[in-house]
């Protein structure tokens, strides 16, 4: 039987879902900049597949994510569709028709560095995934710098580097978070291809 992601989750995330987790990200725009950046999103679509939300990753990059890199880290990429486009504003009308089909619960927007964008378009994306209850999360190259308008609700740093045993230390911060407090930070150990990592 298949059921439609707004069937699946609330509309806000629990009084328990933990920092940094797709609960969290439930009916938000979320913009996660930094070197970082995939290597959390790769986490995220990980949690989604597990939890049975099914993602999507949408791409305006010339050089779109490296699969193999996803799959090392637990991505079942055989069954995430990947949505390949030639521009910034087609991939927000990719977003809007992701989200208004309820199909998926979280959607991943990997934008190129240096987007000017009007705040328009994620504005849209806000309320719509308000209403159905997904997560949206736009990769850019500095989520401070990326305004994305007033609807943007949670902006994420997500910085990486080198540790000693050639693993990488992923470390998340909040910049900025509307619905509630805005100091929660994280890092996580990541054993993995430098392509992602």
């Amino acid at each position: 039987m298949l059921l439609r992601a707004s069937d699946l989750v609330p509309a806000t995330p629990s009084a328990g879902a933990a920092a940094f987790s797709l609960p969290w990200l439930r009916s938000r725009l979320a913009v996660v900049g930094g070197l970082g950046a995939l290597s959390y999103a790769g986490a995220l679509l990980v949690e989604a597949q597990a939890a049975d939300e099914p993602p999507v990753w949408i791409s305006a990059h010339a050089a779109p994510v490296y699969p193999p890199d996803l799959s090392r880290c637990g991505v079942r990429c055989g069954v995430l569709p990947f949505v390949q486009v030639h521009d910034v504003r087609a991939a927000f009308e990719a977003a809007e028709i992701c989200l208004r089909s309820e199909a998926f619960g979280l959607i991943v927007l990997d934008l190129p560095p240096a987007q000017d964008l009007r705040e328009t378009a994620p504005a849209r994306l806000a309320r719509i995934a308000e209403r159905n209850g997904c997560a949206v999360v736009l990769l850019c190259d500095n989520a401070e710098h990326y305004s994305g308008g007033p609807l943007v609700s949670l902006r994420i740093a997500a910085e990486r580097r080198p540790l000693d045993d050639g693993c990488f230390l992923l470390e998340l911060q909040v910049l900025k978070n509307k619905h509630g407090v805005t100091q929660a930070h994280t890092t996580r150990v990541l054993y993995g291809p430098d392509g992602l990592y």
